[in-house]
This record gives C-alpha cells, structure tokens and sequence, in this order.
C-alpha cells in the first residue's frame, strides 16, 4: 500500500512538473519527501504508552491475585479445612514425596505426573510421640 501511495505521488509530481508552470517548488519537493516515515516523537509516544499498558496489566493482575487469595483464606481458613503442605521433595524425574497436614492430620504422600498416593498418614498424637525421640537422637 506504502509503494502505491509513494508510485502515486510520484506520478502525479511529475505530471505538475511536466503540464503546469504554476505550481510552486515548495509543493513538488513536499510531494518528493516521503511523509510516511515515522518521527522520533512519534516512536516515544508509541514506547511510552505500550510501557503504560504493561505496567497496568500486571497492576491489575497483582490485584487479581490478591483478591483470589483472599477468596481462598475464606473458603479454607478458620474453622474450615485447613490445608498446609508441610514438606517435600523430589525422589527423581517427575517423582516427589510431600508431608501434608490436614485438620491436624499428617499424611506422607508420593507423587508422580499420573498418579498421588498416600503412604502413610499420622494424626496429631502420632506426630507428638515421634517428636521427642528425634530431639533425643540430635542430642546423643
């Protein structure tokens, strides 16, 4: 479209040039020029604003998140289920172990891309009585 307009204006500066004495040198050397070129302020302005746009973008996200968060503490928090992942670990390529506590509830699960599955689960009284043994086994 660019080269059309440019052959257009070509054109039509050498027809004027070619059939009318009238037309002056400031307007044939203004239809010489390219216009379509972009300005320096031009290309700022455009920077400018498209930095604006991202900045706003992830304003709003964060403000999304923080709302979402917010929308899960109340669904899970108090006096509700209460979930915390504990620990974990990877055991090899796509193979994790985590220790997650649930109402007071600890399970050891094994994970893997496929499939979760629950290797052992301990209640609070469990986890008091094998507590102390591990401080004794640091101290020796």
């Amino acid at each position: 479209m660019k080269n059309i307009l440019l052959a257009a204006a070509n054109v039509v500066t050498e027809a004027a040039t070619e059939t009318s004495p009238y037309i002056s040198d400031e307007v044939v050397s203004s239809l010489n020029q390219n216009s379509y070129e972009p300005n320096i302020f031009g290309v700022i302005c455009s920077l400018i604003i498209v930095l604006a746009l991202i900045y706003a973008t992830s304003y709003f996200y964060q403000k999304l998140i923080k709302f979402n968060s917010k929308i899960t503490k109340n669904d899970v928090g108090e006096g509700k289920n209460e979930f915390r992942v504990l620990s974990g670990t990877t055991l090899g390529q796509g193979k994790y172990l985590h220790v997650v506590e649930i109402n007071e509830t600890y399970l050891v699960l094994g994970s893997t891309p496929n499939n979760i599955t629950l290797l052992k689960e301990y209640n609070k009284k469990d986890v008091a009585a094998l507590r102390p043994s591990e401080v004794k086994n640091e101290k020796n």
